[in-house]
């Protein structure tokens, strides 16, 4: 939920496997008290840690999958205590250095909380012991957690068990408001349904029919606070009818939204306050009933190439879901294959023909791959063709401005090709990428689609400057491979990074601490998402952005806004009078600063 949630899994993810073994000891102390939110009451046996802070890799903002998370963990094994039956801790022997402070309580009853932080779902801010220093009186709000329940109907007013119930929340990325699911439960026999642990926020709860047959059930449940936004791929449940005729008839199920029917953009928020308990929100999935279309057609591939048996053909829908129905279907021997369960919409036909084991050659033959953008109506969809290609050799050269070929920098350097759109369910071949020491580099099998090349590995105080392929500006226009590319992609990293700081005040003209600030470039160039650059207010009300190239900007600071909600321009479109413009020129030290923005205007 909103991005925050990940990070209080990366935050709570170690938490109980650390010792006090092996700190570093000093002479300051910090004593402070546990209590439920908005209270006095104490909270018993929380679990805390206060992790000294170290210079590293910045956390990112939105979705994450768990195997990203190892490398911002922080080397420095914390300091831990645990809440007595007063609520109190303490901790001694502190060395002096910048610390965060974290308090979770194993049960599932309170989400995790971080000193500082600006509501349940805030970040703590980076506050200092000095050796020899003596802090006290430090209080920690614990949420309580919601939960919100209701049933399960079918188009008679009957339960329906077993259908699986989700709690959904946005996050936004590049311009988009995405929902994201957060968890994962099933109806019972009686239809009645509990989505429990909630962090408190805003929600959107849908429901689908389960395909019975299945062996197994997914769950996606976490602890609150170590939340993951996740995606759930399935195919759809196809169910035959035989009318009064004798005729028979298929029948699938959408996914059905609280107060939105089928369509997400209409569902009903749920406000899930701190320890609240919302009930009745009941979804009917007779909403999501609809007839089952197929699409049915052949795969082509290359004259010497064998149809394996058991070859996929999926259907990807075209806009992202984070539950997503995909129909699929098997090639037969001639290629050809029937999807069942389709819904009228835009898909993506994709196909990854396998390579024949039997045929040995040098280079050993690739997985053939196919996509072809379909739209599926009010009936079947027939006759479709998809060709099926090994891919195609996309190369280039990255240059560091103002360095040689032989710089050691440039074999650091690396080009990821990001497929646009990014969707759940589109397979991906193995690109077989190689880079050179002197910035040249090549994929050899790259498939057919639209992709945005990202440059990883600069080095500090540079920037992606430009990407090109001939004239076309690959910033902000897609690479469209779908055959041989023409001419060679040509990258310039910028050595002449600039950095912003300064600080945010408030109406009062004191210092806003722990508050969201954001560089949004000028408006010509908002589609650049790689100039998006936020970080948040120390305890001084300080901040500063690094690695900014050289142009013009509007800065932003919000005592509260959701993760990367400033690339929306309809958010921006009411505070863009608040923002201050500033020219930031190449290799520059900017300082400047700026009144934040209210919580209540929001």
């Amino acid at each position: 939920m909103r991005g925050v949630l990940l990070m209080n899994a990366v935050r709570m993810l170690i938490l109980a496997l650390f010792l006090q073994s092996g700190l570093p000891a000093g002479t300051a102390s910090l004593e402070g008290v546990v209590v439920k939110a908005g209270t006095n009451d104490p909270i018993p046996g929380a679990d805390l840690e206060l992790t000294m802070q170290t210079a590293g890799p910045v956390a990112p903002t939105g979705p994450v999958q768990p195997n990203m998370l190892a490398q911002y963990s922080n080397p420095n094994p914390p300091y831990t205590a645990t809440s007595g039956a007063d609520g109190k801790f303490s901790f001694r022997n502190i060395a002096g250095g910048n610390y965060k402070l974290v308090a979770a309580r194993i049960g599932g009853s309170f989400t995790p909380v971080e000193f500082g932080q600006r509501g349940p779902l805030g970040r703590g801010v980076v506050f200092p012991i000095a050796n020899g220093e003596q802090k006290k009186n430090v209080r920690l709000e614990m949420a309580p957690v919601g939960l919100i329940t209701g049933r399960i109907l079918d188009v008679d007013n009957r339960p329906v068990g077993h259908a699986a119930v989700m709690a959904f929340a946005p996050f936004y990325r590049n311009g988009e408001r995405i929902v994201t699911m957060l968890q994962l439960v099933h109806s019972d026999d009686h239809g009645e349904y509990r989505l429990f642990s909630l962090t408190p926020g805003r929600y959107y709860v849908a429901a689908r029919l389960e395909d019975l047959t299945r062996r197994s059930v997914p769950l996606g449940f976490y602890p609150p606070g170590r939340m993951l936004a996740s995606d759930r791929v399935e195919s759809p449940v196809v169910i035959k009818r035989t009318l009064p005729t004798g005729e028979i008839v298929e029948e699938t199920y959408q996914i059905v939204y609280f107060g939105g029917g089928t369509n997400p953009d209409l569902a009903s928020a749920v406000d899930v306050g701190a320890g609240a308990s919302v009930s009745g929100v009941d979804i009917f999935l007779s909403a999501g009933k609809i007839p089952s279309r197929h699409i049915r057609g052949t795969v082509v591939v290359g004259a010497s190439t064998a149809f394996p048996g058991g070859t996929r053909v999926v259907a990807v829908p075209q806009k992202y879901a984070s539950d997503m129905l995909l129909p699929v279907g098997l090639m037969d021997s001639k290629g050809a294959f029937d999807l069942a369960g389709a819904v009228p919409g835009k898909y993506y036909l994709t196909v990854v023909v396998p390579a024949d084991p039997n045929v040995r050659t040098t280079p050993p033959p690739q997985p053939q791959f196919g996509i072809l953008p379909i739209e599926v109506g009010e009936g079947h969809l027939e006759g479709i063709s998809i060709s099926a290609t090994p891919g195609f050799p996309v190369s280039g050269k990255i240059t560091l401005e103002n360095r040689s070929d032989s710089d050691p920098d440039l074999a650091k350097l690396h080009v990821e090709l990001t497929p646009d759109p990014w969707i759940q369910g589109i397979p991906t071949l193995n690109w077989n990428p190689t880079f050179s020491s002197n910035g040249e580099f090549i994929f050899r099998t790259v498939q057919q689609g639209d992709f945005f090349p990202v440059v990883t590995g600069i080095p500090a105080n540079s920037y992606t400057k430009s990407i090109r392929i001939g004239t076309k500006d690959l910033m902000l226009t897609p690479l469209h491979v779908d055959g041989p590319v023409e001419g060679k992609i040509e990258i310039v990293v910028g050595t002449d990074a600039a950095t912003l700081g300064g600080r945010v005040l408030d109406e009062r003209s004191e210092p806003s601490v722990n508050v969201k600030v954001a560089l949004v470039p000028d408006a010509p160039l908002r589609r650049r998402w790689d100039l998006y650059k936020s970080t948040t207010t120390d305890q001084s009300g300080n901040f500063s952005i690094r690695m900014v190239a050289p142009g013009d900007y509007k800065v932003f600071a919000w005592e509260e806004a959701d993760d990367n909600i400033w690339t929306m321009s309809d958010f921006l479109r009411e505070d863009e009078a608040r923002g201050r413009s500033i020219h930031i020129g190449s290799s520059a030290n900017e300082k400047m600063d700026i009144a934040v923005i209210p919580a209540k205007r929001r």
